[in-house]
């Protein structure tokens, strides 16, 4: 059996319905039936697919580390796989660029062609190259249309947050049960599932990175502020904290 196979049947055994474990869990419906499926696709990334393994397997008692060693063995199979398409490609692609060559040679292309064709492709390559940072700075900074206004609200006014405070901490408060992974200053201090009146602090010198899987059931206090929450029920956000020093006494 596969995966989803092993949770699903160990869930009908034990007589639980999905909408339980999604009550028990705070994961969507729809990525529980995914995982089921082993249409792992539709999960935002492998850390929450991992993570959503993890908290299924919890609930109905099956072993999670093999699980999740499972996953990893599907996931590396992918990977080897992606290479030798890639690998398939390039050499494709090597064959048609030598064609080319030969057809430019036969059909006497001028020098003054061969230069214009050059300095064209140079600038769509350098245009392409452009808009993929530009997409890749977007992917950074925006987390939801729900969501980017109470975004940008929080980066806009965190100094006006903390200016007034003697120190740079930022707590997490849980009021529903919610996976979070939260980056400090550039390096991971936590990733795990949290419960209702959790509080976890943080003393930050520059950036907190804080992406949740349950939006609606996390907020954040900095100084006397309190902030949040930051989406629907089993959305999956990012939100990035940044505090200036000069701001703070």
């Amino acid at each position: 059996m596969n995966i989803g196979e092993k949770l699903k049947n160990k869930r009908e055994e034990k007589g639980i319905s999905i909408e339980e474990i999604q009550k028990r869990t705070k994961i969507r419906t729809k990525y529980l039936k995914a995982i089921e499926e082993n249409d792992f696709k539709v999960i935002p990334g492998n850390v929450y697919v991992k993570a959503f393994i993890k908290e299924y397997a919890r609930q109905i008692e099956i072993d999670e580390k093999e699980l999740i060693n499972e996953y990893q063995n599907i996931v590396n199979v992918k990977n080897i796989k992606e290479v030798k398409e890639i690998k398939k490609d390039e050499e494709k692609s090597q064959e048609n660029n030598i064609k080319k060559v030969y057809k430019y040679i036969i059909i006497a292309v001028s020098i003054t062609v061969l230069i214009i064709s050059t300095l064209y492709i140079a600038k769509i390559l350098f245009k392409n190259n452009n808009e993929i940072e530009k997409n890749e700075d977007l992917v950074e900074s925006v987390v939801t249309s729900k969501n980017k206004d109470e975004y940008n609200n929080i980066n806009n006014n965190i100094d006006n947050i903390v200016k007034d405070e003697t120190n740079n901490k930022i707590t997490i408060i849980a009021e529903d049960k919610s996976w979070i992974k939260v980056t400090e200053d550039g390096k991971e201090v936590l990733q795990d599932f949290i419960n209702p009146g959790d509080n976890k602090d943080f003393t930050i010198d520059n950036n907190l990175e804080v992406k949740i899987g349950n939006a609606a059931g996390i907020k954040i206090k900095a100084g006397n502020k309190i902030i949040g929450p930051f989406g629907d029920e089993g959305e999956v956000i990012k939100l990035g904290i940044k505090i200036s020093k000069e701001h703070i006494n």
